[in-house]
């Protein structure tokens, strides 16, 4: 029986443009936070005014991450077996490093960004189309671009803005958020975010003491750099008559741009099982 594997999305949701700069040598990007220029006055018979733009701060990428799956495969077992156990668990290796990663971007998210909630403001303790609004205009008001916005969400509160009309409606989406989804995991979209569902953003339980968290975010709030792509090594152990097989990634993370996400917290659905 195959193992059980979860959805992941946000490692193809966050800026990964620096990965190019780190496949040399290297545990460090520095990164140039960019600011406006302002438009003075200009003033006859006066020198222009000098800005400096070479005084800049700059964010840090720090490539201090490598994780590795390693498990070993014994002749006996494979001879026995009709399955090839090697690419079997090869796919397993793969996915655990594939989790680590979303979870340390989700963990990353949930640190940097702030949190609203949503029944301080007077919605309904699930996720309901106000709350999506205020999440979108605290990115507004703090000069998010419009574009490559998201929302990765997890099943109670996806579920919960499936009974949007704006939402499910093919007419109101448009032709670019409605019909068939054109990626893997891309659900919809509303008010300027594209929607995911994830399921690493679960209730701890189905009390109404629980809480569901949905980011909200635009691209450049985190960034991934990765040194070392995944990649997969075999080496036959004649000590333990089998081949080790492993699997490894090299990778750092960093907030961009905090302001640029932010969390909305609504309380878990209450619900029971009759078994």
């Amino acid at each position: 029986m195959d193992a059980l594997e979860r959805n992941l999305v946000l490692a193809n949701l966050v800026n990964t443009d620096f990965s190019g700069m780190i496949q040399g040598k290297g545990d460090k990007i520095n990164i140039p936070m960019i600011s406006n220029l302002t438009a003075n006055t200009k003033v006859a018979n006066t020198a222009v005014t000098v800005q400096a733009p070479d005084a800049e701060s700059c964010a840090a990428i720090t490539i201090d991450q490598h994780k590795e799956v390693s498990f070993l495969v014994e002749d006996f077992a494979e001879i026995q077996t009709s399955f090839v156990l090697r690419n079997a668990y090869t796919k397993r290796a793969g996915y655990a490093i594939a989790l680590a990663l979303d979870s340390a971007l989700l963990a990353l998210g949930e640190g940097a960004w702030d949190i609203i909630d949503a029944t301080s403001t007077g919605n309904a303790s699930v996720l309901v189309e106000d709350d999506i609004l205020i999440a979108k205009t605290i990115l507004d008001e703090n000069l998010t671009p419009l574009e490559d916005r998201h929302i990765v969400i997890g099943p109670q509160q996806y579920n919960q803005l499936l009974s949007i009309d704006r939402f499910t409606s093919y007419e109101k989406l448009g032709p670019n958020g409605g019909g068939t989804p054109i990626q893997r995991g891309l659900l919809g979209a509303i008010h300027g975010f594209q929607v995911w569902m994830s399921q690493q953003l679960t209730a701890t339980g189905t009390g109404t003491a629980d809480t569901c968290n949905t980011l909200f975010f635009h691209r450049d709030a985190l960034t991934l750099a990765v040194q070392l792509s995944p990649r997969v090594q075999v080496n036959y152990i004649p000590e333990y008559l089998g081949f080790l097989v492993t699997t490894d990634i090299i990778y750092g993370l960093a907030t961009l741009r905090a302001d640029w996400g932010v969390i909305v917290q609504n309380d878990a659905i209450t619900y029971s099982l009759v078994t």
